[in-house]
């Protein structure tokens, strides 16, 4: 809200509550990592003694990280910085270490610790050429 305090601090009226943002992926992306099926596993926050900076799910053997600082602050126009990373097997669960941003990966047969930095989740720049 306007207040800076959350709906479980205060009341919030329909005019104060915040705007709902839709997490995705890029099409370019789905075809760059020829991701067939996207079936998001639910996201996990990083917790520890600061506010949250990242938010990550996977989907088969693909683990996507969002810079939560970054969408927090640019709202809509950063729903595209993430990282993709391709583990080895499909992953059936991730969590953050605590006060870390290190990330336990677990798939069928393997755990995995990742380190994952939010701040190089920039979006990409695209060039165009030109051709006279």
């Amino acid at each position: 809200g306007r207040s800076g305090k959350t709906g479980f601090q205060k009341r919030m009226l329909k005019d104060e509550k915040p705007v709902p943002l839709k997490l995705q992926l890029r099409p370019e992306d789905i075809a760059k990592h020829g991701i067939t099926n996207i079936d998001f596993a639910t996201a996990r926050f990083n917790l520890g003694d600061n506010e949250e900076e990242m938010i990550s799910t996977s989907t088969g053997p693909f683990l996507i990280v969002w810079s939560f600082a970054a969408i927090k602050k640019s709202g809509a126009k950063a729903r595209f910085r993430y990282r993709i990373n391709k583990l080895d097997d499909a992953v059936v669960g991730e969590k953050f270490q605590y006060n870390s941003k290190r990330m336990v990966v677990t798939m069928k047969d393997d755990v995995v610790l990742q380190t994952l930095d939010p701040k190089k989740s920039r979006p990409r720049r695209r060039r165009h050429r030109y051709e006279k």
